[in-house]
C-alpha cells in the first residue's frame, strides 16, 4: 500500500470529512432558502364564508422594498361577491420603514452566505487534517520499520560473528570469554529486534485500523523524495510567507473579528433605537382612495441607557478577545515555521555529515583490515553508520511533514501529491 492509496482510503471513509461535507450542503441549502425568501414576494389566498353560498376571497402579498431590506410593502385585495350588484371589494397597501435597522432582512442573508464560505473552509481544513495525519502516521511507520530492519541486520551479524567464533573456539583460536561475549551480543540483538518489530507491528495495526479502517495486513511502500526539490519548496514557502497576513486569515481570527464587527453594529443600532418606525397605508375601494401614515416613537424606555452601556462594553471585550486570538494564532504559525527551519537546517547539514561518515568508514575499514579494530568494534561501527543512514532518511521525512504541517496551518491547499511517486 502506497501513501497515495492510504490517503485515498482515509478520505473515502473518514467520519469528520463526511460530517463537514454535510455541513457544507446544509449551509448552502439554508442560504438558498433564505435568498429566495428575501428576494421573491410572498403570496397567500384565503377563503371565508360570505353571503349565502358566495365565499369571500382574500389575496395578500408582501415583499421588501428595496429588495433585501427591512422595509416591507404589503398589499391585499378583498372580494365579497354576492347575488345582484351588492358585491364589494377593497385594495390596500402598507409600507413599513425601519430607520434603526434598514438592512435587517439582508443581515441574515449575509450571515448565511458567510456560513457557506466558512463551511467550505472547514471542509478544506478537515481534509488537510486527515491528509496530514495519514502522512505523519505513514512516515512514522516507515521510520519504525527501518529501525526494525536495522535491528534484524544487527542480529544477523551477531549470529554470524557467534558462528565464526564457535568455529575458532573448536580450533582453539579464541578464548571462552570472547565466545561468551558473542553469545550475549546475540541475545541482546535478539531482544532488541523482537521489541522493535513488535512495536512496529502494533503501531501499523493501529494505524491501519484507526485511520484507514482496514483490518487486513498491508506492506508499506517506501517514499522516494527529491531532497533538493523538497528543500527548495520549503524555502520558497518561507520566503513568501507574510506572517501577519496569515494570522488575519486564520479561521479563529476571522471568527473573533466577525464577533467584534457584530458587537460594533449592535452598539450603533442600540444608540439609534430612539428613531421612529414609519408606516404608510394606502387603500382603495368603492368609496375611493384613502392614505394614512403612522410614526411610532418609544418616548420613554427605562432600560435604554443600560442597554447602551452594555452594548458599549461588548466591543471592548470583543477587541480584547481578538487580540488574544491573534497572539495565539501567531504563536501557532511561528511554531510551524520554526519546525520547518529546524528540519531545513538538519537536512542542510546532511552532506557534510555524509562526507564525515564516508571518511570514518574508510578509516575504520583500514584499521579493521590491519587488525587494529576488533570484530566487535567493527560491527559496532557498522551499526552506527546504518543508524546514521536511517536517521538521514528520517530527516527528509521530517522536513516533508513539517512543510505540509505549515501548509495546513496556513489553511491553504497542501501539495502532498507532488512528493508521492
Amino acid at each position: 500500500m502506497s501513501l497515495r492509496e492510504a490517503v485515498a482510503l482515509a478520505l473515502s471513509g473518514h467520519p469528520d470529512l463526511r460530517r463537514a461535507e454535510v455541513q457544507v450542503a446544509l449551509a448552502e441549502l439554508q442560504y438558498q432558502a433564505s435568498q429566495v425568501k428575501t428576494i421573491l414576494p410572498t403570496f397567500s389566498v384565503s377563503l371565508t364564508p360570505g353571503q349565502e353560498l358566495w365565499p369571500e376571497v382574500g389575496l395578500a402579498f408582501s415583499l421588501s422594498v428595496p429588495v433585501a431590506t427591512a422595509n416591507r410593502l404589503s398589499g391585499g385585495l378583498q372580494l365579497r361577491p354576492s347575488p345582484g350588484s351588492s358585491a364589494s371589494w377593497s385594495l390596500g397597501f402598507s409600507l413599513t420603514l425601519d430607520f434603526v435597522r434598514p438592512m435587517a432582512a439582508a443581515e441574515p442573508l449575509a450571515r448565511l452566505a458567510a456560513n457557506v464560505l466558512e463551511a467550505q473552509r472547514a471542509l478544506e481544513r478537515t481534509k488537510n487534517s486527515v491528509i496530514l495525519s495519514v502522512v505523519q502516521g505513514y512516515t512514522g511507520l516507515l521510520s519504525q520499520e527501518a529501525r526494525a530492519d536495522q535491528a534484524r541486520r544487527s542480529l544477523e551479524k551477531a549470529q554470524e560473528n557467534l558462528a565464526s567464533l564457535e568455529a575458532k573456539a573448536a580450533a582453539g583460536l579464541t578464548s571462552d570469554l570472547d565466545l561468551l561475549q558473542a553469545r550475549l551480543a546475540v541475545i541482546q540483538a535478539q531482544l532488541t529486534w523482537e521489541q522493535t518489530w513488535a512495536d512496529f507491528q502494533s503501531q501499523k495495526a493501529r494505524f491501519l485500523q484507526e485511520q484507514l479502517g482496514i483490518m487486513e495486513e498491508r506492506e508499506l511502500v517506501p517514499i522516494a523524495l527529491d531532497r533538493e526539490a523538497l528543500k527548495m519548496a520549503a524555502q520558497g514557502l518561507l520566503s513568501t510567507l507574510d506572517l501577519e497576513a496569515a494570522v488575519e486569515r486564520a479561521s479563529e481570527v476571522r471568527a473573533a473579528r466577525e464577533k467584534l464587527e457584530e458587537a460594533q453594529k449592535n452598539l450603533e443600532q442600540t444608540r439609534l433605537s430612539w428613531l421612529p418606525t414609519a408606516t404608510v397605508d394606502l387603500s382603495a375601494g368603492p368609496a375611493g382612495l384613502r392614505l394614512g401614515w403612522t410614526l411610532r416613537f418609544d418616548v420613554f424606555a427605562p432600560d435604554r441607557l443600560a442597554q447602551v452601556r452594555m452594548a458599549e462594553v461588548h466591543p471592548v471585550a470583543a477587541e480584547l478577545s481578538l487580540e488574544s486570538v491573534r497572539a495565539s494564532a501567531r504563536q501557532k504559525l511561528l511554531r510551524e515555521v520554526n519546525n520547518v527551519l529546524s528540519a531545513l537546517k538538519a537536512l542542510e547539514r546532511l552532506p557534510l555529515e555524509e562526507e564525515r561518515w564516508a571518511l570514518e568508514a574508510e578509516i575504520a575499514r583500514r584499521r579493521y583490515e590491519a587488525g587494529i579494530l576488533s570484530e566487535t568494534e567493527w560491527r559496532e561501527f557498522q551499526a552506527s553508520k546504518e543508524a546514521f543512514l536511517r536517521e538521514a532518511k528520517d530527516r527528509e521525512l521530517a522536513l516533508l511533514t513539517a512543510y505540509l504541517s505549515l501548509q495546513a496551518a496556513l489553511e491553504g491547499p497542501m501539495d502532498w501529491e507532488a512528493w508521492v511517486r
